[in-house]
């Protein structure tokens, strides 16, 4: 059984964070996804509002956006034992 897990964005170099500690010690925006979720988000930066996000890539493609970096698929490291 999967768990949701915490992913954020780092508010120093805007790099993917995974995990609810590191969420909580350099996170700027959070938020809770599914393991098999994990690979179809990316941060994203939208320039006309100047903000970085947490979206799928084809949204960020969809409206324009540039794809910074996008997560890792889950090694299944996350899951409860």
């Amino acid at each position: 059984m999967s768990y949701p897990i915490w992913i954020g964005i780092d508010k120093r170099d805007h790099s993917p964070l995974v995990g609810a500690a590191a969420c909580d010690a350099h996170g700027e925006k959070c938020e809770q996804v599914y393991p098999s979720q994990l690979r179809h988000r990316c941060v994203a930066y939208d320039s006309t509002i100047g903000v970085h996000i947490i979206c799928t890539p084809t949204y960020a493609r969809t409206w324009g956006l540039r794809i910074v970096e996008c997560f890792q698929a889950a090694d299944h490291a996350y899951a409860r034992r």
